[in-house]
């Protein structure tokens, strides 16, 4: 199971990095922020030198994009990059967990964090 947070902040996609890590801006904050970088939580997607790491950021950029996000923040990593899950509401308004969704779609692996 992957690790999820209930409380999160609203964001758009600047830059997708590779299969699990992408730079968000947060949205609905009274002064502009600098960009966060994020680390997917629970999944492990192949380096960009590797097979499928081209294909893993792609379907990464193609979930995000043009979306508001729910970032969930879970914690900071050694790299000091913020460790969250993402989240974006289907047609519906139900939550579509980004990690899983790369993970059903087999451009990532589940990791134990």
């Amino acid at each position: 199971m992957l690790p999820f947070t209930v409380w999160g902040w609203p964001a758009k996609a600047v830059r997708v990095i590779d299969g699990d890590t992408l730079l968000v801006q947060r949205l609905e904050v009274d002064e502009p922020e600098p960009a966060v970088r994020v680390r997917l939580a629970g999944i492990d997607a192949p380096e960009l030198k590797n097979d499928g790491g081209e294909a893993a950021k792609e379907a990464l950029e193609k979930l995000v994009k043009g979306r508001v996000l729910e970032v969930h923040p879970i914690e900071y990593g050694k790299y000091g990059r913020l460790i969250a899950d993402l989240t974006f509401p289907d047609k519906k308004g139900k939550p579509v967990h980004i990690p899983a969704v790369l993970v059903k779609t087999g451009h990532a692996v589940l990791v134990d964090w």
